[in-house]
């Protein structure tokens, strides 16, 4: 699939497949709104709440400067995995009782409550 044939869906869906590395899983909820994103050595999971349509939005945003960062990947795909990583540095710094991630400028970032 080349990035014109990239619609939010199948964003969507690369991204829970990407999330979903060998036994870990990433689950979207009936609607597509949120993430449920495996906690990890038994804790307690983290929800991303994205959808289809944001998180398309944010890739078309970000493919540009993403290419820098990943010059051997098409720009949504290049996007993507900086998306990833700004998905695990809020997981890796969020403190213990943060575990909505919500997307905002330059990145993602925990919350400890969802309003």
């Amino acid at each position: 699939m080349t990035g014109a044939e990239w619609g939010d869906e199948e964003l969507f869906d690369e991204l829970l497949h990407r999330l979903s590395p060998g036994d870990r899983a990433a689950i979207a909820s009936p609607d597509r709104t949120t993430v449920l994103l495996d906690g990890g050595d038994g804790g307690k999971p983290f929800i991303l709440h994205v959808d289809p349509a944001a998180l398309g939005v944010r890739l078309r945003t970000t493919a540009r400067e993403a290419r820098e960062v990943f010059p051997d990947a098409e720009p949504l795909i290049a996007a993507l995995r900086l998306f990833l990583v700004h998905v695990d540095e809020a997981v890796d710094t969020a403190p213990p009782d943060h575990r909505h991630l919500a997307l905002e400028p330059g990145g993602v970032r925990a919350h400890r409550v969802w309003a």
